[in-house]
């Protein structure tokens, strides 16, 4: 199982590239530098909606497809609100279609990562009220992310 790493806050990010600034800038010059002639470097982000519902996955290798959340592997025994159920039930060969748009290499290992929204998930948020679906936010292939590309053609 592939688990997808947690998506950092802005703030944290900024935060944490500039007291990486500041300690390289110890290391060199010692404690004594004159922290106010530091520059910071212009970095460029790529923003996501916050969606209030479940970090979920589906995973295609040489074994078929499967479902996961952000931990555990699923099944309809062992579902996570619903979202095994509903991909079963939209069918392996429905899905195939979706892991064919990345890639047709049977032997790539693809993991669609994604959130499980809609009614019942999440309390209190507007996105409950919608019906129930997969959001796509990321992909793997293999063991790397694939280009934002990929993303942007299926839709």
């Amino acid at each position: 199982m592939k688990k997808f790493s947690d998506i950092e806050q802005l703030r944290h990010v900024i935060k944490n590239v500039k007291n990486s600034i500041v300690w390289a800038a110890k290391e060199k010059y010692g404690d004594d530098f004159d922290g106010s002639k530091l520059e910071y470097p212009v970095m460029d982000f790529v923003g996501t909606i916050k969606l209030h519902g479940c970090n979920s996955g589906l995973v295609r290798d040489k074994d078929g497809i499967k479902f996961q959340s952000r931990n555990n592997t699923l099944n309809i025994e062992n579902d996570n609100y619903g979202f095994a159920r509903y991909m079963t039930d939209v069918g392996e060969d429905e899905l195939n279609k979706l892991f064919d748009l990345i890639t047709s290499d049977p032997n790539d290992k693809i993991t669609i990562f994604g959130e499980w929204i809609g009614t019942g998930i999440q309390k209190k948020v507007g996105i409950a009220q919608l019906a129930r679906q997969f959001v796509i936010f990321n992909i793997h292939i293999n063991d790397d992310y694939a280009p934002n590309s990929v993303l942007y053609e299926m839709r």
